[in-house]
């Protein structure tokens, strides 16, 4: 798993050029930045425009309160367990 927000970023948007369909699991996670929200928000507008799916499944405790404060989950598809 990739350590800081622009290595996360350009997983993300690799996968995302690879693959229809990414999903991400965060089960690792226990933090996340504003720069690592950045980089998700960046992956899920490059979904957007390469017209694939993208979500997010198994946020810790720590991270789905963050994820929640900011209303990531309205932003794009988080899920609990994988697969999503």
């Amino acid at each position: 798993m990739p350590r800081r927000a622009d290595e996360l970023e350009e997983a993300l948007k690799a996968a995302l050029k690879q693959n229809s369909k990414v999903a991400a699991d965060f089960s690792g996670l226990d933090y996340i930045s504003s720069a690592g929200l950045r980089a998700v928000l960046q992956a899920a507008r490059a979904a957007q425009t390469l017209d694939a799916e993208f979500a997010i499944c198994r946020l810790s405790p720590s991270v789905k309160k963050v994820f929640d404060m900011s209303r990531m989950h309205q932003i794009l598809r988080v899920h609990g367990e994988l697969p999503c």
